[in-house]
């Protein structure tokens, strides 16, 4: 940021600060919050103190008109886990629609209050990774350790019983659900820190999009089967190392 305000400011012959204040990261319960996290964002041009447009069709730099499909979607943007944890086959009206409905009174708050919590999600979620936060002047710190996708298609192939395989390659014509895959897919991009067009390499697939639908894909059946989701998080578990601080 430093080495781009400098820039700005020799481009515009301007002076100071450009940012009004330092990144702050969030870490959000996908499966529950993240759908109202893309709608608080979409939302943000009007809802701030001096509105940014009276409409949000009006406003230019938004990827909302993407999500509406009113404008071409950019290479780098990503919709497909969005509009899957919408569970609606209409998903640009769907989407529209969700939006225009308006925050909950929850995330505004969330939002709202200052300083800014280090985590959104469910109590289950924050009960699942408070053993990897950690308090120095009075911030919270997330301490994890990364995982090398081998790891955990080492490990998953073996508590599953199948090759390795099995879980790298796209099977052709396959109609059931590879679950070994689907999971060592979410698991790997939990716990390595891996991008989704690196994961797309691990897993050879074309595009990074299909990580992204397949894990949604994942989300959904979770959502679906109690017994799924049990599973997922006792792998998560057994691969996650103690840390102790």
């Amino acid at each position: 940021m430093a080495l781009y305000t400098q820039y700005f400011n020799r481009k515009y012959n301007t002076d100071g600060a450009l940012f009004r204040g330092r990144y702050t990261a969030v870490l959000v319960d996908a499966e529950n919050y993240l759908l109202h996290v893309s709608r608080y964002i979409h939302r943000n041009p009007i809802e701030t103190n001096t509105p940014l447009a009276c409409d949000l069709a009006e406003y230019e730099w938004s990827s909302y008109h993407s999500f509406i499909k009113k404008a071409e979607m950019p290479k780098w943007l990503v919709r497909d886990f969005i509009f899957l944890l919408q569970g609606k086959r209409s998903k640009y009206a769907a989407y529209k629609q969700f939006v225009g409905l308006g925050n909950t009174k929850e995330i505004s708050d969330f939002y709202n209050t200052k300083p800014l919590s280090s985590v959104l999600g469910s109590q289950d979620f924050i009960e699942s990774i408070k053993d990897y936060i950690t308090t120095s002047n009075s911030k919270s710190k997330f301490v994890t350790k990364k995982h090398s996708p081998g790891d955990v298609i080492v490990y998953l192939a073996t508590y599953f019983s199948v090759e390795i395989d099995d879980i790298l390659m796209v099977k052709k014509g396959r109609k059931e659900k590879n679950l070994p895959r689907w999971f060592a897919m979410k698991l790997c991009q939990d716990l390595t820190g891996l991008n989704l067009q690196a994961l797309a390499d691990v897993f050879n697939v074309h595009h990074f999009s299909a990580i992204s639908k397949t894990v949604g894909r994942l989300n959904i059946l979770m959502l679906e089967d109690k017994k799924v989701e049990l599973q997922v998080k006792k792998l998560r578990e057994c691969l996650v190392s103690a840390i102790k601080i």
